[in-house]
Formats: C-alpha cells, structure tokens, sequence
C-alpha cells in the first residue's frame, strides 16, 4: 500500500512540474507595449579609456509598440531618430542604434549603442563605443513603465 501511494504522490508531483513548466515557458516571452522610462546611470559607467566628465543620471521616455514575435518599436517623442526595434535574444530585450558624426572611418558608424535590458527585470546595460576614439563606456540601465 506505502508503495502505491508512493507512486502514485510521485507520479502527481511529476504531472504537477509539467503543468507549470509550460507557463514559465509562456513568461520567457514577454511583451513590451505602453509608455516606459529609460534610465541610464552615468554616474556608475565604466570605461577602456575615457571616463565622461560629468556623469549624470539620464532618463529618456520610451513609447513602445508590439512588431510581431521578439520585436518591440521604440519611438522616442523627442528625439525622432531616437528609436529603433528591441529584439528579444536569448532572454533579453537589445536595441542597436549606430550614429556617425563626424565620419571618422567611411562607411562605419562613428558610435554604436547597444541597450541590452533582461526580459524579465527589464534591467540591463547601455554599452556606447566610439569607433573613432576606440572608447567604450557601460552603464547601468533600467526600463520601467512610466
């Protein structure tokens, strides 16, 4: 009798783990969509080379707008070519902007920008390298729903 109950508690724990192994599956994909606030640390970056010179905390607002599987678009209201797509990879959230300014090297971008946010905490990184000084910079970045 211990045996079969045994079995059978095993045999519902099991069925119990492989019910919810599909909802935390669901949960890894998360959908970006509203008005959110982008924060980004300066004051806690770090460099290869040159640090900035006066660190601030800098906050941008973020409209975001499901475009199909993985893919978020931002639009940033002051800053029209601000935005850019979120793709969802491997857990989390990056957008890539590249800028060029100055046309240090034809054809390259002169500064890439590369947010990288965890899906799930919506905390993450900005990562800025200026091709054209060799320099990057990493700060802390945090997207919260405005």
């Amino acid at each position: 009798m211990k045996t079969t109950l045994g079995i059978a508690s095993a045999a519902l724990a099991a069925g119990a783990v492989l019910a919810i192994a599909p909802a935390g599956v669901a949960s890894a994909d998360p959908e970006l969509n509203g008005t959110y606030t982008l924060t980004v640390d300066g004051t806690q970056a770090t460099t290869n080379q040159f640090a900035l010179s006066n660190p601030t905390i800098d906050t941008t607002q973020w409209v975001i707008a499901p475009c199909g599987a993985g893919c978020a678009t931002v639009t940033v209201p002051d800053q029209p070519s601000g935005g850019g797509d979120l793709k969802l990879v491997n857990g989390r959230w990056e957008l890539t902007k590249e800028i060029s300014m100055m046309n240090c090297t034809p054809g390259q971008p002169d500064v890439t920008v590369v947010t990288s946010l965890d899906a799930l905490t919506l905390q993450g990184t900005e990562v800025n390298t200026n091709h054209c000084l060799d320099n990057v910079i990493t700060s802390p970045a945090t997207l919260a729903p405005a």
